[in-house]
């Protein structure tokens, strides 16, 4: 269907069933977000979230629940983890959170590929996502050093309520890339300099 076709159709046409787009955009935080940010992952209350998601973390592997609830993604080529919102954690920290397992990432060797915002309406219900997608900065070496894979990080809100945070490390199986590090040492280190204080 051409571009014009397109138009006319949403302008003449039918309304379309699927989600309707609403905001497509790139990241842009500002710098009051920032500096209540930087302010507030120093804070011993945000340190005590990101232990108490690691803690969830070890002991969903062990079948065992506590909040703040965390949901495990083991497959082939993806791992991860999710965590779910709750009143508890605060919106704002759990915003916080999310940008800061990528500042996290970051430090690892890894890049920010692309950071941006997609609202969408489904169903009378309003989807905002905000994904942090990173990858491993990689040299000239025959066999690429995937390290942990590729890196997306996302924060889903339904009608502006936090609903997850979700870690996820996508791996490479084919011979042009190293075999991919275990996304447990991943986890690990995400959050090694909280557990060590």
């Amino acid at each position: 269907m051409s571009y014009f076709d397109q138009v006319y159709r949403q302008l003449f046409g039918k309304q379309s069933k699927g989600p309707k787009i609403l905001v497509h955009e790139v990241i842009d935080r500002s710098e009051k977000y920032l500096n209540a940010y930087n302010e507030r992952i120093q804070s011993d209350d945000f340190k005590e979230l990101a232990k108490d998601v690691y803690s969830s973390y070890v002991l969903k592997q062990q079948a065992i629940d506590k909040l703040p609830s965390i949901h495990l993604l083991i497959s082939q080529h993806a791992n991860g983890f999710a965590i779910s919102y709750h009143e508890d954690i605060g919106t704002i920290d759990f915003k916080f959170l999310f940008d800061w397992l990528s500042e996290r990432t970051r430090s690892l060797d890894y890049k920010l590929a692309n950071s941006d915002l997609t609202v969408v309406e489904k169903n009378g219900v309003i989807e905002s996502k905000e994904k942090h997608y990173l990858k491993p900065r990689v040299g000239n070496e025959k066999i690429i050093d995937q390290q942990y894979g590729n890196i997306l990080i996302e924060y889903i809100a339904i009608d502006d309520v936090p609903s997850y945070v979700k870690y996820t490390a996508n791996i490479y199986s084919d011979r042009k890339y190293q075999k991919a590090l275990e996304f447990d040492k991943l986890a690990e280190y995400l959050f090694q300099d909280l557990i060590n204080e």
